[in-house]
């Protein structure tokens, strides 16, 4: 595995050097799970059994309880957090696989912090696949919790919206404006929910305390749907070997600067509130089938995809915001003949596989598809 690894490292390290030249570095019940997943934390439960209804409007639990994916050991009375949060490799009906992990930057290692990244794939029906990332804001005090809780909720409330609208049983897709209004409903659902149960805590907590992106995107047989609330990185390969971004990030005009899903975003003004000219959420329509599909934290980006880079023709700099085919097409070599040790692959490149992975002080997390 290792010498594959070596070898791929070299092969891409000229093309690293001339895409970084220009590049700014401010920046769980029974029920028949996914085939073949490993989980590490959670397992997610993909299909209720025959004849079960879940009536539940959104979770009977409090969303932002401590995640169980935090795992912690003390050391001389010290807590300790594993470097991995969440690990997922599984393989798909059609003989590919989706495989991710969430896990801790260099900063945070050295800080002893939780990971505060997390994400979540979950095979919903027969060629319907949900793919979430969410990165917690550095600043917020329970940023991990937080991710948990938009990876769950939107996972609960994605099956409520298949289910109400048929779209898996009438093989259709919504149009963007259908899509758009759905997505914005569940959002602003989520950040209300979340005020009513930050409340029940009692333990001094607000909103903020919980801050988090999310990242959306529903693979199905017909196309894809995505949409998000902040920043990251969303794309996929097309059927021409094309590489796409699906998804603009929302970022300040300072760097690191975005917006939450907790954030006051939902405001009453027409077509919605707007970050960098960006509607809250953004959502997309892709009405073609994907070979490799690929979501991201910001912490991943400096490597994998061509970002802020100066722009000769404007006499500034600009997010080019290109997924780098230079990193990502021998990222699936490796991982097409990595097999059963396809996690432990990915995991090494993302972690050290470039001079950009190994600088990178950030925490971490992709989820990868492949068709």
């Amino acid at each position: 595995m290792f010498l594959n690894i070596k070898k791929w490292f070299c092969s891409f390290f000229h093309k690293e050097q001339n895409l970084t030249k220009h590049s700014i570095s401010h920046i769980a019940e029974e029920g028949r799970p996914v085939t073949n997943c490993v989980y590490t934390g959670i397992q997610v439960k993909t299909t209720t059994k025959e004849g079960d209804v879940d009536e539940s409007p959104i979770v009977n639990d409090n969303p932002f309880d401590e995640p169980k994916v935090v795992v912690r050991t003390n050391v001389d009375n010290h807590t300790q957090y594993d470097d991995i949060v969440k690990k997922t490799s599984c393989n798909l009906s059609n003989g590919k696989y989706v495989v991710g992990l969430s896990m801790r930057g260099k900063s945070h290692v050295r800080d002893n912090k939780p990971c505060q990244d997390n994400h979540w794939f979950e095979s919903i029906s027969e060629g319907w696949d949900l793919y979430i990332v969410s990165d917690g804001a550095g600043s917020a005090k329970h940023a991990e919790r937080g991710s948990f809780a938009n990876c769950k909720l939107i996972s609960k409330l994605i099956k409520q919206l298949l289910e109400k609208n048929n779209w898996i049983e009438d093989k259709v897709l919504p149009t963007e404006l259908d899509w758009y209004i759905e997505m914005r409903s569940i959002f602003e659902t989520m950040r209300l929910f979340y005020k009513s149960k930050v409340e029940e805590l009692s333990d001094g907590s607000v909103v903020k305390d919980f801050n988090a992106t999310a990242l959306v995107l529903l693979v199905a047989p017909n196309g894809m749907l995505s949409a998000h609330i902040g920043d990251g990185r969303m794309g996929y390969k097309n059927q021409h070997n094309e590489w796409c971004s699906i998804m603009t990030p929302h970022k300040g005009e300072e760097a690191n600067q975005t917006v939450f899903v907790t954030s006051s975003w939902d405001k009453p003004t027409t077509p919605s509130f707007k970050v960098a000219g960006l509607p809250i959420p953004e959502v997309r329509v892709v009405r073609e089938k994907p070979q490799v599909v690929v979501l991201m934290s910001d912490g991943c980006e400096k490597a994998s995809w061509e970002c802020t880079m100066y722009n000769e023709e404007l006499g500034k700099y600009a997010d080019k915001n290109i997924p780098f085919a230079g990193f990502l097409n021998p990222l699936i070599e490796s991982l097409d003949i990595a097999d059963e040790e396809r996690f432990e692959t990915l995991k090494e490149i993302i972690s050290n596989g470039t001079d950009a992975c190994s600088r990178e002080q950030d925490d971490k997390t992709i989820l990868l598809g492949r068709y």
